[in-house]
């Protein structure tokens, strides 16, 4: 029996109210997750929304929001004004954006990983390459591009699990050498949330 990919749609819900209550929060929950990690597209255009605004140095409330979504195109597949004003309301407290946040992309982490071991069987199934070796790169490939879209710490115990799994030190020592590049970023916490946020964020006064 299919089983319903990982979303919290609660936690997306509260995280949004959140940050429509109070805009600086933007700036909490920006290392934490971005647009792509919400598992409902008008929540992710939302999100997105509002910190185009908090980078634009905007001011954020529901006309606002709503501008922008229309600018965007997306603004009828958000819910509209109605919407939004609901997720304000339905919010229990909106200083817990974090861990609202938190609960956003560990979902969204989960749903990677799901996709991750599907593409690894599928590797493992139909791969044609002339070693081992090569079919275990591609493998971890798969994870690797999992684990440099977190945006917090804990690497290198995965990759210690992989080295275990896969390979031994031979795994373990390329796991090191990749890890020292994931999560790097010359950008401010705002722009590394989001792909392809270019320059510095504004800065807040």
């Amino acid at each position: 029996m299919d089983r319903l990919a990982p979303a919290n749609i609660e936690a997306e819900q509260a995280l949004l109210g959140s940050i429509l209550i109070d805009p600086a929060a933007v700036i909490r929950v920006a290392p934490l997750v971005a647009a792509e990690d919400f598992s409902r597209p008008a929540h992710g255009q939302i999100f997105a929304a509002v910190v185009a605004l908090y980078n634009r140095r905007e001011a954020v409330d529901i006309v606002t929001v709503l501008t922008e979504l229309e600018r965007r195109g997306g603004a009828e597949e958000s819910g509209g004004a109605a919407y939004l004003t609901a997720l304000i309301e339905r919010t229990p407290v909106a200083a817990h954006v974090e861990h609202y946040a938190g609960l956003v992309g560990r979902a969204a982490m989960r749903r990677r990983l799901i996709d991750a071991a599907g593409e690894i069987a599928r590797i493992a199934y139909e791969d044609e390459a002339e070693t081992i070796d090569e079919t275990v790169d591609k493998a971890e490939s798969a994870i690797f591009k999992v684990l440099g879209e977190r945006r917090r710490g804990g690497l290198v115990s995965v990759a210690q699990y992989l080295s275990d799994l896969i390979g031994g030190p031979r795994a373990l020592g390329r796991a090191d050498a990749r890890i020292g590049t994931v999560g790097r970023s010359s950008r401010p916490p705002l722009c590394r949330a989001r792909s392809g946020c270019a320059g510095r964020a504004p800065r807040r006064s």
